[in-house]
């Protein structure tokens, strides 16, 4: 499997289903209107040597920031954020592998691919 992340576009979103609907409608309703409002950027994962409009699997991250009283003071302590009024963050909003896919790993990838980015 050729693996392909890339932002959502022309993609066949009502053929996904990972088992969960909240992530399932999720993605087939509100993920393109997010990223025209420029909330965020939803990205899919496709397998680019078979079908490149079938999503294997998606994340949706979202920026985010923790203010200096959400954390506790080891934390602050410990992540040397001292007094910092905020901390920038990235929060990985939802997650979802279709359930042809599960079991591959495919949801590590997509992770790891989060963390690349937030970085």
């Amino acid at each position: 499997m050729n693996l392909s992340f890339q932002p959502l576009g022309n993609h066949d979103r009502a053929a996904f289903s990972c088992g969960e609907n909240s992530i399932d409608d999720f993605l087939k309703r509100y993920a393109a209107q997010r990223r025209q409002r420029h909330i965020g950027v939803p990205i899919v994962a496709v397998d680019a040597d078979t079908d490149p409009q079938q999503i294997v699997g998606y994340y949706f991250m979202l920026p985010h920031e923790f203010r200096g009283t959400e954390l506790s003071d080891p934390l602050r302590k410990g992540t040397r954020v001292g007094h910092l009024s905020a901390v920038p963050a990235a929060m990985l909003a939802q997650l979802g592998v279709s359930l042809a896919f599960q079991g591959k790993g495919i949801g590590k990838l997509l992770v790891r691919h989060a963390l690349h980015r937030a970085c």
